[in-house]
């Protein structure tokens, strides 16, 4: 496509972002986040942070993240607005700019600013923005940290995962998860189980905490929270009776988490060929599958 027909297609979808029908606007929205955009779109953009449909907010703060820095300022601007909607969009467009060029600080300086907003969907848009930065917003661990708190569990998921996203090098970043895992919302806990998963075995420190997890009356959370101990590694060799316990009861789901677990811990032959004579007496297949797995690894 040339130039011109790319100017000329840009300059459609941004009279289109003006159609009385929402499924026009957000088509439009979206079509811009694949066209190599400048400046001079950038004030059509702003206006559809105000849309009313959130789907076509969400692709023009998208779209005017790709823009980067030259945006930042009126974007900075919009964060401190009396609308928390467009506050959520500005936040969202900050995440797009940061993981686009982590070299620029003020995106997740920001961000991190905006934890303390008073609404909840502008805190949990700046946790997403965060974590979509990754370990470049290594610098706002501790506040991420802190959302840990809030008295929302939504705030408190996103927290948990953004935390994941940033990575385990902050100060209390494993010991804040592995509190987490006791928090009362089910989604909080399995945020808290995922994010120790992906640090490995710099979780070590957690696996009391996971142990205690892999027992969870959610099966989601015993999920991860198995899938957890198994990355942690050979570190997490005193979970080997719990998991051997959801291999031998759990759920189809726990039980493959488990043997997967096992796995990643290096449990002998010996303890999972107890479990796999046990399973086939019982005539729980799926289960025997699952120790098969373990011991063929």
């Amino acid at each position: 496509i040339g130039l011109g027909d790319l100017a000329e297609l840009i300059a459609d979808f941004i009279q289109a972002l003006k159609d009385e029908d929402p499924a026009v606007r957000r088509s439009a929205a979206a079509a811009l986040r694949l066209c190599r955009l400048n400046k001079d779109v950038a004030t059509d953009l702003f206006e559809s942070l105000k849309d009313p449909a959130e789907e076509v907010r969400r692709d023009a703060a998208y779209s005017l993240g790709m823009l980067g820095p030259e945006v930042f300022k009126e974007l900075d601007l919009a964060s401190r607005g009396p609308k928390a909607s467009i506050r959520v969009s500005a936040a969202s467009a900050m995440g797009v700019i940061g993981a686009n060029k982590p070299s620029f600080r003020e995106a997740a300086s920001r961000l991190e600013e905006m934890l303390e907003d008073p609404s909840i969907d502008v805190r949990v848009a700046s946790l997403e923005g965060l974590g979509r930065i990754g370990p470049g917003a290594q610098a706002a661990v501790k506040s991420v940290k802190s959302a840990l708190e809030d008295p929302f569990d939504g705030v408190r998921a996103q927290a948990a995962q953004t935390l994941g996203a940033l990575g385990p090098e902050g100060r209390g970043t494993v010991s804040g998860l592995a509190a987490a895992l006791k928090d009362p919302s089910l989604e909080v806990r399995r945020q808290a189980a995922s994010a120790l998963g992906r640090f490995g075995p710099e979780s070590r420190e957690a696996v009391p905490g996971l142990i205690e997890a892999v027992g969870d009356r959610n099966l989601a959370v015993r999920v991860a929270a198995a899938l957890a101990l198994g990355r942690v590694g050979v570190d997490a060799k005193a979970a080997i009776p719990e998991l051997l316990k959801a291999l031998r009861y759990d759920e189809p789901a726990g039980a493959d988490a488990a043997a997967a677990a096992l796995t990643g811990i290096g449990a002998s032959a010996k303890h999972v060929l107890e479990d796999l004579v046990d399973a086939i007496a019982s005539r729980r297949l799926a289960s025997a599958i699952n120790a098969l797995a373990a011991l063929g690894q």
